[in-house]
């Protein structure tokens, strides 16, 4: 699960454990960002991605300097989405369709969007998540004295227990430091 939190100009990207190839029983160096499925977008200063599934998709884009500059729908449209397409077609990771395996999602300084399996484009809320969106928004409501990376933190353990974990790690990023960190003992 990918959850994208927006507050004072900063976007937090935190994934659950559960989704990658990193689990509460793994050693620490499976718990190395290069398994996760969010990071640093390649040259562009306080930008993130993150995909919504397959870590060979991850890898995939981890390493290629995806866009420059701003980040808005014309840009996801002509020129993220094709070269997403573009990468993903000649690793054959697209499915009979013609669509990704993954969704993505993409954040640069205080904008955020999601690209759909099929290429759908749409810019995020203050508030997001691939999946379990009301049980997070009704977290957020509950604390709002929270400082916004652990309220992010803590409503995923909360989705976590409630789709059956016991425990996994919580990957956190944001797009001002763009440092990655891990709560290993998430719950």
């Amino acid at each position: 699960m990918i959850a994208v939190y927006r507050e004072s100009g900063v976007v937090y990207l935190a994934q659950t454990g559960a989704d990658t190839k990193a689990d509460a029983h793994s050693s620490s160096t499976n718990l190395n960002p290069e398994n996760w499925l969010i990071w640093k977008i390649k040259g562009t200063p306080h930008a993130l991605g993150a995909s919504t599934r397959e870590i060979r998709d991850a890898d995939l884009l981890r390493y290629q300097t995806l866009f420059r500059g701003s980040l808005n729908m014309t840009k996801l449209h002509t020129v993220i989405g094709p070269r997403i397409h573009q990468l993903l077609g000649e690793y054959k990771r697209l499915d009979s369709d013609g669509d990704a395996r993954s969704s993505f999602v993409f954040a640069k300084d205080d904008q955020a969007a999601f690209i759909q399996y099929n290429g759908a484009v749409r810019m995020l809320s203050d508030l997001d998540a691939s999946d379990y969106l009301d049980f997070l928004k009704g977290f957020f409501a509950l604390h709002p004295e929270l400082p916004a990376e652990k309220r992010l933190i803590k409503a995923l353990q909360c989705c976590m227990l409630e789709k059956g974990f016991l425990q996994a790690p919580i990957f956190v990023m944001n797009t001002k430091t763009t440092t990655p960190y891990c709560v290993k003992d998430a719950l």
